[in-house]
């Protein structure tokens, strides 16, 4: 093999990598990531109205 045969083969393999990992990542399957600190009130929405 050449030095551009290596050359191309490692950045087929680079793309073919980032691809796959964006395919089987976790936050596709609803995984949150992140701080979700947020006070929500399921019981009544209406109740603290004024």
């Amino acid at each position: 093999m050449t030095k551009r045969e290596i050359r191309l083969l490692a950045v087929a393999c680079t793309f073919i990598g980032i691809v796959l990992g964006f395919l089987i990542a976790p936050i596709k399957a609803g995984v949150s990531c992140g701080n979700n600190n947020t006070i929500t009130n399921t019981e009544n929405p209406r109740k603290n109205r004024k």
